[in-house]
């Protein structure tokens, strides 16, 4: 008969044969243990209960640790199975839950999800759905019963208005527990809610808050960090009741995420009422060319032009990112877009709004390079859009970056920078560009690429004044390189023979791949970033 001896961890008995020798992990007490495992599971993952379960099956003494600790059983989500839900709802016994209710990933039907967690409510510490089907009774339990330890509720609805108006928690207040609310595509009845002492608020397409919810939110969120207020339409037609507000400023000293996309007119109204003196970022979206910096930041809002002016004094150059849709201004965390258009892309409207940021920002940005970034979705941008903003804007810096899992068509707008423009005027496009970077490097290198450097750097050396009046183009002083992924990685090397040749064409300009410099077959390992 085999002898045994008992191995202790904690009070865990475990038999072993005699003779045989633990593993090491065995003799770690269980509060490491349980930090192992609780590293081993991906914090991405949509079924952790299921990792969980796994686990257990490795030994009688992982089981032991494992179902011995509610904290780790605590993550229940709808993509696992429902025997793994339900034995994660009675393994977690007392402790805050976070409940995730994914359509998208989800293994259980949304009715029977939210009645297996809806008698748990009253430990709900989050609470995340992303649903298809999104009424009062849809929505269970969540709309009849408070849930007083709830901290985090995010409630994302399928894209599409609705109608029918939710009310959550029975029209109980809300937990005074609660920092962040985040509502996309359902029309919460905010009032009765309460919010107060919040973190975080995103509301976005929420047709049923008024102007009166949202200042009374704010007065009421001293501690407000992140607030996020988009395609807020429908308060438009309150507007003319907005006098209302009340007069006092809203104070919101630690809000440092600021991202609004609203009518004008209260757009005015509330960037004139918040002070935000530790603001870090802001995002002034447009749908149209309507929010120009100097309609919006009028004279009566220059505590806000003083934020601005802090946020952005370590600015070094000003983005335009542009695509066959819309295009975005960013100077430090100051970002205006994007703003759409369809038939002409609003190259006034952007030189207007440089303009207005180089007078009122502060004298290091009045000679700020313009770096335009042209990225492509889908679909790249006409060769006209480039060919205007060229025409209005003084461009130091060119990015051509395409999305791989779409198919590029970027390498197109390559050739246009290779030679003057067809019609008058006779100018090169981007006539002042001395930075360019690309992705679109094939496994087999781009002759349009070499064209173009070689091109631009002899142009630059005839200078101007021949009879059409032709403006030479600026010489090129650093061209970055790199492999979109379809292509290769940063580890790949690149074709050899293609790197000499644009190194040869650069004619001494600096040559970089994947933001390394280019020395001669290899690369010098020093970094370099353009100014």
């Amino acid at each position: 008969m085999e002898n045994h001896k008992p191995l202790s961890t904690r009070g865990i008995a475990v038999v072993v044969s005699a003779g045989s020798r633990p593993p090491s992990i065995h003799h770690l007490p269980e509060e490491i243990l349980l930090d192992i495992f609780r590293s081993s599971i991906n914090p991405d993952t949509y079924t952790p209960l299921g990792d969980i379960i796994k686990l257990t099956l490795v030994c009688r003494l992982w089981m032991i640790v494992l179902e011995g600790a509610p904290m780790i059983w605590n993550q229940i989500s709808a993509a696992g199975e429902l025997a793994h839900i339900r034995k994660g709802l009675k393994l977690a016994q007392n402790v805050p839950l976070d409940i995730l209710y994914g359509f998208g990933k989800a293994n259980v039907g949304q009715d029977t999800f939210l009645k297996e967690v809806g008698d748990s409510i009253s430990r709900w510490r989050s609470f995340r759905f992303f649903g298809h089907n999104v009424s009062q009774s849809s929505l269970g339990i969540l709309g009849t019963a408070p849930a007083p330890k709830l901290v985090v509720l995010r409630l994302h609805g399928p894209f599409g208005e609705r109608r029918d108006v939710v009310t959550l928690f029975g029209g109980a207040p809300a937990s005074s527990e609660l920092k962040e609310f985040s509502v996309f595509w359902i029309p919460v009845v905010l009032a009765p809610l309460r919010l107060s002492n919040l973190q975080s608020l995103t509301l976005r397409h929420v047709s049923t808050v008024s102007i009166s919810d949202i200042f009374q939110i704010l007065g009421d969120s001293p501690a407000l960090e992140v607030l996020c207020l988009q395609r807020l339409e429908h308060l438009r037609l309150q507007e003319a009741h907005a006098h209302h507000v009340d007069n006092h400023p809203v104070q919101l000293t630690v809000l440092r995420d600021l991202s609004l996309e609203l009518p004008p007119s209260f757009l005015r109204l509330l960037l004139s009422k918040v002070s935000v003196p530790n603001l870090r970022k802001l995002e002034i979206i447009g749908r149209n060319n309507s929010h120009s910096p100097s309609e919006i930041f009028i004279p009566d809002i220059p505590h806000l032009i003083h934020v601005l002016t802090a946020m952005t004094a370590c600015v070094q150059e000003i983005t335009i990112t542009l695509s066959c849709v819309h295009c975005s201004i960013h100077v430090g965390g100051f970002r205006i877009g994007p703003i759409m258009f369809e038939d002409e892309p609003p190259v006034d409207h952007v030189r207007d709004a440089i303009d207005w940021i180089r007078s009122r920002l502060g004298r290091h940005l009045e000679d700020a390079p313009i770096h335009i970034s042209i990225q492509d979705y889908g679909s790249t941008p006409d060769a006209s859009y480039v060919e205007a903003f060229s025409a209005r804007i003084r461009v130091t810096k060119l990015s051509l970056w395409g999305d791989p899992s779409y198919g590029s068509c970027m390498e197109n707008l390559i050739p246009l920078l290779s030679k003057p423009a067809a019609l008058w005027p006779y100018n090169w496009i981007f006539s002042h560009l001395e930075v360019f970077d690309t992705d679109q490097v094939f496994s087999s290198g781009s002759d349009f690429i070499v064209d173009m450097v070689r091109n631009r750097q002899a142009a630059s050396k005839v200078g101007d004044g021949d009879e059409t009046g032709m403006v030479a183009p600026s010489r090129l002083r650093e061209i970055r390189l790199s492999f979109g992924e379809m292509f290769g990685s940063s580890e790949t090397p690149p074709n050899a023979a293609f790197m000499r040749a644009v190194v040869e064409a650069a004619d001494g300009a600096d040559v970089y791949w994947h933001d390394v410099k280019w020395a001669g077959d290899a690369m010098d390992g020093g970094n370099g970033s353009s100014h």
